[in-house]
This record gives structure tokens, C-alpha cells and sequence, in this order.
């Protein structure tokens, strides 16, 4: 008898407790909809001068892309949320022993960093430096944080934010952060 198709693939033999996943599917909808309202704001803030000195419109001002991206987040987040807390998802897991033993995992771990890197970018880099500056040390630092770096990876990174912004700020005219 073949083994199923879970097992063949590196998971664990024994399913994963459905109520666990489902606070995990939560609580993250949760945050992205705190972040997303956060991006909305800030992009609002950020684009109301390029529209007030007639530099942009409401179209083709900077912020509009992120708002666009947020509001498309809690939508999508919203069924997701509302699904899960129906299958028996409940913020309580996160205060059990069971989750305790779940952050020493490598996957909790990955996750804090990516996660603590976007924050610094968001918050930190993004509004005081240029965004290919910004970009890249952002892509680095997370290449370094994950144990990734190499001088290889310097090089896709200055290519990543060079590139990114070319299309988006020369191809498509969208005005950056600078």
C-alpha cells in the first residue's frame, strides 16, 4: 500500500490539530488587517502633498498602489477569518502550552525575522530613505538575518531594487518615496 501523499512529502505522520490551524489563520487575518489599515493611513498621508501641489492625482499618486493592495488584504482577509472562527479557530490557543512549544520551531523563528524585517522597512527605512536605498538595505538585512547572505545575493539584491524601481517609477510613472 502506497504511504499518503502527506507523508511523502517530508509531513509529519499525524495531522495537524484543525482548531490550531485555524487560530493561526486568525490571528494572522487579524494583523493583516491592523497593518493593511496602517498602510491605508500612511499612504494616504504620504500621497496628500504630491496631490495638493497638483505633482499627482488621484490616480497615478504614489500612495494608491498600497491602498489598493491593503484594501484587497482585508477583503480577502475577512472570509478567511470568519471561516476559520467557524471551524473552532479561537485567539485562547495562543496562551496554551501547546503554542509555548511551537515558537522554538525554525518556522517561527523565519517567520519573527521576516516579519520584524518588514516593520524596520515599513516604518524605519521606507519614510526617511530613498526607496532603492531603502529597498535594498531592507533585502539585504533579511538575506543576512536568515543566514542567506552572500556577495551573489548583494548583487541580486541592488538588482531587485533597481529593477523594481525602473518599472515602477519609469515604465509605469508611479512616483516613489525619494
Amino acid at each position: 500500500m502506497e504511504a499518503p501523499i502527506e507523508q511523502l512529502a517530508g509531513a509529519p505522520s499525524h495531522p495537524p490539530v484543525p482548531k490550531y490551524w485555524a487560530a493561526g489563520h486568525v490571528l494572522f487575518c487579524l494583523v493583516l488587517v491592523a497593518l493593511s489599515v496602517y498602510v491605508i493611513g500612511e499612504s494616504i498621508h504620504f500621497s496628500i502633498p504630491y496631490v495638493e501641489r497638483g505633482d499627482a492625482s488621484l490616480i497615478d499618486m504614489p500612495g494608491l498602489t498600497p491602498i489598493v493592495c491593503s484594501i484587497l488584504l482585508i477583503a480577502l482577509s475577512v472570509p478567511i477569518i470568519v471561516k476559520n472562527v467557524a471551524a473552532g479557530g479561537r485567539l485562547g490557543y495562543f496562551v496554551s502550552a501547546a503554542f509555548v512549544d511551537s515558537l522554538k520551531s525554525r518556522e517561527a523563528q523565519i517567520f519573527a525575522i521576516v516579519f520584524g524585517a518588514l516593520l524596520v522597512y515599513v516604518g524605519l527605512l521606507f519614510p526617511h530613505l530613498p526607496y532603492v536605498l531603502a529597498t535594498m538595505i531592507f533585502l539585504v538585512a533579511l538575506m543576512a538575518l536568515l543566514k542567506l547572505f552572500s556577495w551573489q545575493s548583494l548583487v541580486v539584491c541592488a538588482a531587485t531594487s533597481g529593477t523594481l524601481w525602473l518599472i515602477f517609477s519609469v515604465f509605469f510613472k508611479i512616483n516613489l518615496p525619494h
